[in-house]
């Protein structure tokens, strides 16, 4: 006769118990964990970089949405679109996009739940919203967000001029898809508030003349200021030849030569 096997009611019980346990171990071990260290330490070049800030005048609406290079020979581009975003309502969270620049991402998405410490202070991760993204299988947990200087380079202003609001890093993966950019959005929709502010840190234009580089530039500008992602008949390029890569590699020289590197004007999205 087969003999069927129930666990006593005292281990049922103690299920929830146990589970509960585990997931204030995992908190706390979370919280224990030591912060990133942010790109910048010498807090003298943001200083200036903020003093010298030019913000955008918007008539008192709020900064919903900034888009920033991520180098610092255009810390006054940083700046500005930082203390202009400042100048409005706190927001109560600051969701930042980056590029995954060394591919270390093992999913098309990154986040992390370790907090980054800066020249000003500790930046604080939003722990609960890198949760929700985390449910998603396109989300990884990852450190690379230890050496990704396109949110090192930003955080330093966020710590100076959004003192104790919390960070939603997310990286994404060179590799990823439109569909992919579609459900991340989808994912990222709950989190989104009138009081959230989007950072997205991209470098546009690079090693170009100045007039096509000022053409692009406005190209994508006028694409934001629109509110339409024109992405139809896009397409990534394949791999280069190896004498095409050279030749590329010499143009590049020239028109550096041409026209010193400069990253686009930092984009702002107002409510």
């Amino acid at each position: 006769m087969p003999v069927s096997w129930r666990p006593a009611p005292e281990r049922i019980a103690a299920r929830p118990t146990l589970l509960a346990a585990w997931l204030v171990l995992c908190a706390a071990a979370s919280a224990s964990t030591p912060p990133f260290q942010a790109q910048i330490v010498d807090p003298q070049p943001v200083l200036a970089a903020i003093a010298a800030a030019r913000p955008v005048d918007l008539g008192g609406a709020a900064v919903t949405g900034l888009v920033l290079p991520h180098h610092r020979v255009a810390s006054d581009l940083i700046a500005s679109g930082m203390v202009t975003a400042a100048q409005g309502p706190r927001p109560e969270r600051i969701v930042m996009l980056t590029p995954d620049h060394f591919k270390r991402s093992p999913r098309a998405f990154a986040t992390t739940l370790r907090d980054f410490d800066t020249a000003f202070g500790v930046v604080p991760v939003d722990r609960a919203a890198a949760r929700a993204l985390q449910a998603s299988s396109a989300v990884a947990s990852s450190i690379l967000f230890e050496r990704e200087h396109g949110i090192g380079e930003l955080l330093p202003y966020v710590s100076r001029l959004f003192p104790g609001v919390p960070v939603l890093p997310v990286a994404i993966a060179i590799r990823s898809t439109r569909a992919q950019w579609d459900r991340l959005v989808d994912r990222l929709a709950p989190l989104v508030t009138p009081r959230t502010l989007i950072i997205q840190s991209t470098d546009f234009s690079r090693y170009l003349p100045r007039e096509p580089a000022a053409r692009r530039d406005q190209q994508m500008l006028n694409v934001i200021a629109a509110g339409v992602a024109l992405v139809a008949g896009h397409r990534r390029p394949g791999p280069r030849r190896r004498r095409g890569h050279r030749a590329g590699r010499g143009r590049r020289r020239d028109a550096r030569r041409r026209w010193p590197r400069r990253d686009a004007a930092a984009g702002l999205h107002a409510a």
